[in-house]
């Protein structure tokens, strides 16, 4: 926190950050920290007009990387994948 507090960004007209709300001093720092450069757009062209932008429908795009985000997984959700089916080479006579 102490870094978010030492750069004090203020969220740019657009941002994502500018959409929410909170009275929280810190909160509002912390977001603004985080997604204060990260613009709204109207569509997929408009991406490109800024370093880091996002749409409604979360295609997003950060300088050299454009596409669409997927969720994480949890680590719970991870560790309970099942394992891969095994593949066995059937012999040339069966």
């Amino acid at each position: 926190m102490e870094r978010v507090q030492s750069t004090l960004r203020r969220a740019e007209p657009r941002s994502l950050a500018a959409q929410v709300a909170t009275d929280d001093p810190l909160a509002r720092a912390y977001v603004d920290f985080l997604i204060g450069d990260l613009m709204c757009c109207d569509d997929e062209q408009e991406l490109r007009r800024h370093r880091r932008a996002i749409t409604d429908t979360v295609m997003v795009y950060q300088t050299r990387w454009r596409g669409r985000r997927r969720p994480r997984r949890s680590a719970a959700t991870t560790s309970a994948r099942r394992p891969a089916p095994a593949v066995s080479k059937r012999s040339p006579g069966a």
